[in-house]
């Protein structure tokens, strides 16, 4: 069908019912649906009719209804019976906060139906009779009539109560009147490489690319007007870890003015290869990452092993190119190759960011899953717990469909040992996308990917700073920054109130030299009424 207005819209009816629009160039960035904005930006063609940017398909398709009271559309079913229609054709009473009526119309009077529009409602059809809400109720999600001021926001396809706030793809959004407010913020953006050479780019664009060589990740010197001479620069090495031609990160190098910083599994290295003495970064380790942020604007997150995530300041848009993009917000062109041009083969785009050209290309490797078939149920099995009910929480927000797919490709592929290692990275790398978006998932168990070992009873503690197990453990101040030893004059407990210390007699031999009835030692005060003291041996007045 062809329109005077620039709208073609074929439609095909055997032997699968298909639908093409084909719109003229005047209708960019005019239009919204299912279809996107026609703006060529991927990222934002998920936006909602509220006008905010949905985390998975289901969840986009359901604000799009045209009839707000027909029923959202589920990811999946688990259950073949959860497709069985039920027989009884009528209702024997109606629920409560519902009544009986001989006259109601398709435009039935739901919760969404106040803040999104609903065509039947313009549509004259014969009245049916059944149960529906009363004058000046609304039935929300659980099916219960309420006042129109008790109905909530919907992000995601859950409901959001009035005044909460949320904050999505550079939005601030307030829920008010049913309707969400937002107002713009700028966002750090977000590059991660995980596992067997999964890339997410910064503007959200996904692919794998496996190889043995140095690759520029990311870096600032690009070539453009103003950023021939960048502030920082980060590479990445592969190493193999399987038989099947498989790769994973396993060194990264830093460059930062005039700075090289080296990371290995056990440390970090620095190079000076400059005059500069300020030093334009710091390192700090949170846990199982070691993190580390420039005063530029970057921060690199690595987990030692094969996961890496880059946040950049929003100052850097469009301003970045490597691997992981070029930061524009257009996922399209991120397949920009070392001299400019952009391509549509992953390999063609992968190769041309090595670092030594004498270093071979990658070529393409076939399924690990096919070469490896003793293992592919085995990893089916595994990464099952991304599409179980212990990331339930996380479906509605980020699809995981494709981290599931990545999961079981890279526990296929690892069959010279690290199977855990590989099969771990996978799910954390799904965890990571939850937290982003807010929700946390306590996913690891003591038989699935632990944190720490399983110490033995005489020594129960692990000691993150000494890698090793231990009686008792020192306590961290959240308040101070600082640590408190045990055997150092102080006996401190970690309660659920924070850190309680007081002084004790017990640890060193001390001696008093004046009448008091507080005792202080370093940020420690004493409950008790004891005599100040001081300590012979090693007890620092800071008591770090």
């Amino acid at each position: 069908m062809q329109t005077n207005f620039g709208v073609l819209l074929e439609i095909q009816i055997i032997p699968i019912m298909q639908v093409f629009v084909r719109l003229d160039p005047v209708f960019k960035d005019q239009t919204c649906g299912l279809c996107g904005n026609f703006n060529n930006i991927q990222t934002d063609d998920f936006k909602a009719i509220s006008g905010i940017i949905e985390g998975t398909a289901t969840a986009f398709a359901n604000t799009w209804r045209t009839q707000a009271s027909c029923p959202n559309i589920q990811s999946s079913f688990e259950n073949p019976c959860a497709l069985s229609i039920d027989n009884a054709k009528y209702t024997t009473s109606c629920p409560k906060s519902l009544s009986y009526s001989y006259t109601i119309s398709s435009c039935q009077p739901t919760c969404r139906s106040l803040s999104e529009p609903d065509i039947t409602c313009d549509i004259k059809f014969v009245p049916v009779d059944g149960c529906t809400c009363v004058n000046g109720t609304y039935m929300d999600e659980n099916g219960k009539c309420v006042p129109a001021n008790e109905c909530p926001c919907y992000f995601r396809g859950s409901p959001i109560p009035f005044g909460e706030v949320i904050n999505e793809d550079g939005l601030v959004c307030v829920c008010r009147n049913r309707k969400w407010e937002c107002t713009e913020e700028q966002c750090l953006g977000t590059c991660a490489v995980y596992g067997d050479g999964h890339y997410n780019t910064f503007d959200d664009k996904r692919f794998s690319f496996n190889g043995n060589c140095e690759y520029t990740l990311v870096q600032d010197h690009c070539g453009k007007s103003g950023t021939a001479n960048g502030t920082f620069r980060v590479i990445t090495e592969n190493i193999p870890c399987g038989n099947t031609g498989t790769t994973c990160s396993k060194s990264i190098k830093v460059f930062l003015q005039g700075y090289e910083l080296i990371l290995g599994e056990e440390h970090v290295s620095v190079i000076k290869r400059g005059q500069n003495d300020e030093v334009p970064y710091t390192v700090r380790y949170m846990g199982m990452y070691l993190v580390i942020e420039t005063t530029s604007g970057m921060i690199l997150i690595w987990d030692k092993k094969t996961s890496i995530f880059i946040k950049l300041s929003p100052d850097f848009k469009g301003q970045t190119c490597g691997l992981c993009g070029n930061y524009d917000g257009n996922g399209i062109n991120d397949f920009t190759t070392r001299s400019q041009s952009v391509v549509e083969n992953v390999l063609e785009f992968g190769n041309s960011w090595k670092v030594s050209s004498t270093c071979p290309d990658a070529y393409s490797i076939q399924d690990p899953c096919s070469t490896n078939l003793y293992r592919k149920s085995w990893s089916e099995k595994q990464c099952s717990i991304i599409n179980s009910d212990v990331f339930a929480a996380c479906h509605s927000q980020v699809e995981p469909a494709k981290y599931y797919q990545a999961c079981v490709t890279d526990a296929c592929a690892c069959d010279t040992g690290g199977d855990c290692d590989c099969f771990c990275t996978a799910v954390a790398a799904y965890a990571q996308a939850c937290s982003e978006v807010g929700v946390c998932i306590a996913w690891r168990t003591p038989s699935i990917c632990r944190c720490y070992p399983n110490c033995p009873p005489e020594t129960p503690y692990f000691h993150e700073d000494q890698m090793k197990c231990v009686s008792l453990c020192d306590c961290y101040s959240n308040e101070d920054g600082k640590i408190y030893r045990r055997d150092e004059c102080h006996l401190c407990e970690c309660t659920s109130e924070g850190l309680q210390c007081k002084f004790d007699d017990k640890a060193k031999k001390c001696k008093p030299y004046s009448k008091k009835t507080v005792i202080r030692h370093g940020d420690c005060e004493s409950s008790e009424s004891v005599e100040l003291a001081y300590c012979e041996g090693t007890c620092p007045g800071s008591s770090v």
